[in-house]
């Protein structure tokens, strides 16, 4: 989580920095190590689409070397208040049973226990881009490569302040 993102949380004055001992040392993609400013614990509200609303308390580590403001991953949909994932919901309950049977069953014998967040910005957009150069791009390295979009690609990605696209590369396919 961004230190600013964490100071326009309501009464952030009452969030702490923990400092730990050792620094927290976190990877980006690229295999560059930056150091964090420490950790917080934060208040996560997941208000269904039920109406129902789970709250629980979540600890995050604290950089402002990340590209978004807060990043959930599996400490948060692997963790023991989650009941089930789709591709558009997250299914979460505060106090449940150690295993579950019957999915739909529960979920409809436990109406006002669950909450179904849903889930934004799942999907990402693919553009197909053409180069003509011989490239070697190692295990998490970045890599200028100059290329061509396809003309037909809507909407067009945002350029980067120094007017460079960020892409990342899902599949190569070699031609000629």
């Amino acid at each position: 989580m961004r230190s600013r993102a964490l100071l326009r949380i309501p009464g952030s004055n009452v969030y702490l920095i923990d400092q730990p001992n050792q620094p927290i040392l976190k990877q980006s993609c690229t295999g560059e190590m930056s150091p964090s400013k420490g950790t917080a614990n934060i208040w996560l509200h997941f208000e269904g689409e039920n109406g129902n609303v789970i709250l629980t308390q979540q600890k995050v580590v604290v950089s402002d070397r990340i590209d978004y403001d807060l990043i959930l991953g599996h400490d948060v949909t692997g963790f023991s208040l989650k009941i089930a994932e789709t591709n558009d919901h997250i299914y979460l309950m505060q106090a449940r049973q150690t295993r579950i049977f019957n999915l739909l069953e529960l979920l409809q014998s436990h109406k006002q226990e669950f909450t179904n967040a849903k889930i934004h910005n799942r999907s990402v957009i693919s553009y197909d881009v053409v180069t003509q150069q011989e490239i070697l791009i190692e295990p998490f390295c970045m890599t200028n490569i100059s290329c061509m979009m396809a003309s037909d690609c809507k909407p067009l990605p945002i350029k980067t302040t120094e007017g460079s696209v960020l892409f990342e590369i899902t599949a190569v396919n070699v031609t000629g």
